[in-house]
């Protein structure tokens, strides 16, 4: 056989090695990704997982080469645990599968019984009675006004306190029972007034209230024959003046006052002079 003979029979083998190899890798891949070399397919045993948690369930599905669909459900058993499974323990799990369990969400939590037919009542305070009863109207429960009374903060006429308070349940129709603002609350001061005998002060009565800011004028009259000896107000000695003013009152004062009888003669003079000049 000549040498170009030998070569071309040469090539040829090559050639046909080579479509063998390529059609062996072929089949290779094929056969990777369908599973084909898969020498268990079909012949895994699916376990009991109820009663394992959601991550053991999982971990001993994904062991079978099989994917877990997982559903969640109230019930009794505790959050977290496997309370059913779509395939049976001891059934032929194969390839690539899918199954399904339901995992617990714990005890639904029940609703209240007493509340079929109550409401919760809103915050009326702060709101104008008309919008309170419209309010309350929408609610199905009746606002009835029960006296007012002084509050620094809600306006005059509006809702101040209501019983039962906000956020309490009642039944459709009852009663709610509210007290209107009067506005700020009025504040007094008080001058007590303390006088001797020998005269008197004006207004009378041993304490005078007035509204804060008020002013209170006192007139101190002598009987005939007396004169005033001491004035004392809040404490200190001033002037014996015949009428003291107490001007914007932001508390309580005091007044005293003692009389004694006018000196005759030269030595009542003498004691005027120097008595005035002692005094504050």
């Amino acid at each position: 056989m000549s040498e170009q003979a030998k070569a071309r029979q040469l090539r040829r083998r090559m050639v046909i090695t080579m479509v063998f190899v390529i059609l062996a890798l072929i089949m290779v891949i094929i056969c990777a990704v369908t599973g084909a070399f898969n020498f268990h397919k079909g012949t895994n045993v699916m376990p009991n997982v109820i009663g394992m948690t959601e991550e053991e369930a999982v971990a001993a599905i994904e062991k079978l080469d099989a994917t877990a669909s997982v559903s969640y459900m109230h019930d009794d058993e505790p959050e977290g645990t496997v309370i059913s499974q779509g395939t049976e323990a001891g059934t032929g799990v194969t390839h690539n599968s899918t199954v399904s369990i339901v995992v617990s969400m714990g005890p639904e939590e029940e609703e209240p019984p007493s509340a079929k037919g109550m409401i919760t009542l809103p915050n009326l305070v702060g709101l104008s009675m008309e919008l309170a009863e419209s309010t309350a109207e929408q609610l199905g429960v009746l606002i009835v006004e029960d006296g007012t009374m002084n509050d620094d903060y809600i306006p005059y006429g509006s809702v101040a306190e209501q019983e039962p308070e906000g956020g309490t349940m009642v039944k459709e129709g009852s009663v709610v029972k509210v007290k209107l603002s009067a506005g700020p609350s009025v504040v007094y001061y008080n001058v007590s007034v303390v006088c001797g005998e020998g005269g008197s002060v004006s207004p009378e009565g041993d304490t005078i209230s007035r509204e804060a800011g008020s002013d209170v004028t006192l007139t101190i009259t002598p009987d005939e024959g007396y004169e005033i000896d001491v004035l004392i107000v809040d404490g200190e000695q001033v002037n014996p003046l015949g009428t003291y003013h107490f001007l914007d009152l932001q508390e309580n004062h005091s007044l005293t006052v003692t009389f004694k009888e006018k000196s005759t003669g030269v030595m009542g003079l003498i004691e005027q002079i120097f008595g005035q000049s002692r005094r504050p």
